[in-house]
């Protein structure tokens, strides 16, 4: 063990310890039965990804175990590695806020105006349809306007009716024309269904346990003796279940052996 490795943050110290002494990463998932993808994702420094802390700790202490290194040295890396990502993350989301609090204010700033604008118009059309139409000043208007051969063409004004414009009722629309058959929902249900994977997880002991389904999402739950947790997939699922002997899994509706012990760490994909 050089003084370089040891300068080195958990995933990295661990990898390189492991290249140095030509163990491959297979080796050590034999001896630590921990799955695949949870070594390359300590290799890799994914904290993002990677499950909960107190798992963590116990996963590179027996990857530590299996390569003969300094175990303590890899946790102690890796809790300063997570308090910096605990804090990025807070950072983010409070900036993150910040700019939601901006844009709602804008928002709402931007609706007053709106509404004052709004409010600003209507009075102006209200005061125009009050005002009363003077027709004496229309008569004067007209006749100054007019050809002198044609003085009295528009003595006829006094006559006149002004009629108010007739208001257009648009209540009465034809809906039957908007009527639409609805599919036959229950044949393409059926079909649906039938392309899932439906898993169901049923707790016989205490245990935690990750799920990323269809290669996407991740979900962690505590399962206490009893517990049944029903999942659907199209694809399939990944499971990294931290007590191997607590739970017993069912694929549409046929039994899936879990393999490992009672209190054994494993990691398992269906199907």
């Amino acid at each position: 063990m050089t003084t370089d490795n040891k300068s080195l943050s958990f995933g990295r110290y661990l990898r390189a310890i492991r290249l140095k002494k030509g163990i491959s990463l297979e080796e050590v998932s034999w001896e630590t039965k921990i799955g695949m993808n949870i070594l390359v994702l300590i290799e890799q420094e994914d904290l993002g990804r990677l499950p909960r802390e107190v798992y963590v700790k116990g996963f590179l202490r027996s990857y530590a175990k299996a390569i003969d290194t300094d175990g303590d040295h890899a946790v102690q890396n890796y809790a300063s590695s997570l308090k910096i990502f605990k804090n990025s993350i807070r950072s983010e989301t409070d900036l993150e806020r910040s700019d939601k609090a901006f844009w709602t204010r804008l928002l709402l700033s931007l609706g007053a105006l709106v509404g004052i604008v709004v409010l600003s118009i209507s009075g102006l059309n209200i005061s125009r349809k009050q005002a009363p139409v003077d027709r004496q000043a229309i008569k004067q208007e007209v006749q100054m306007k007019q050809p002198a051969s044609e003085p009295k063409s528009f003595e006829r004004l006094d006559s006149v009716d002004l009629v108010k414009p007739q208001t257009i009722d648009d209540t009465g629309q034809d809906t039957a024309s908007a009527s639409v058959q609805a599919p036959d929902s229950d044949t393409k249900f059926d079909e649906r269904v039938s392309e899932k994977l439906l898993l169901k997880i049923r707790a016989i002991e205490k245990t935690w346990i990750k799920i990323i389904i269809d290669n996407q999402s991740s979900r962690e739950y505590t399962l206490d003796s009893g517990d049944l947790l029903a999942l659907e997939a199209s694809s399939g699922y990944n499971l990294l279940i931290g007590n191997a002997g607590g739970i017993k899994l069912n694929l549409n509706n046929q039994p899936v052996e879990v393999p490992g012990k009672s209190g054994q760490v494993v990691n398992i994909q269906i199907p």
